[in-house]
């Protein structure tokens, strides 16, 4: 055997017939983890206008790296991190994903300074 058909063998999840997670997604749980990364990351002022993507997707790696340390069974992540500088505008972040109101579950986080807001956007997608 090979190491690719090694590979498709372990990573090959098997049907439980389950329809719950026996650990599902809480976002309280998380929600002070991404405020404390948050403000870690954009605490140190003043950014440079070209840093801000190169951390927004190193803290949406750690985010989550983080949040799956946490073992959420039965759950997919994606994590969205939006930084913008702060110049007296609006600003509308909206999503529409196929969500399943009973199991599915996001939280968003947002941290603010004189200079940048920062806003941080975990789904949690099961999957069966």
């Amino acid at each position: 055997m090979n190491l690719y058909q090694k590979m498709a063998l372990k990573n090959k999840a098997c049907n439980t017939y389950h329809l719950e997670s026996a650990k599902p997604f809480r976002p309280c749980e998380i929600k002070r983890l991404v405020d404390e990364l948050l403000e870690q990351t954009f605490s140190a002022e003043p950014f440079p206008p070209n840093a801000l993507p190169g951390l927004a997707q190193r803290l949406a790696t750690q985010l989550r790296e983080k949040i799956l340390e946490f073992d959420f069974q039965r759950y997919k992540f994606v994590v969205v991190v939006h930084t913008m500088d702060k110049m007296n505008q609006g600003v509308s972040i909206e999503s529409r994903p196929l969500w399943d109101c009973e199991r599915d579950n996001h939280l968003t986080a947002t941290y603010q300074t004189k200079q940048l807001v920062a806003v941080a956007t975990v789904f949690a997608v099961y999957y069966d």
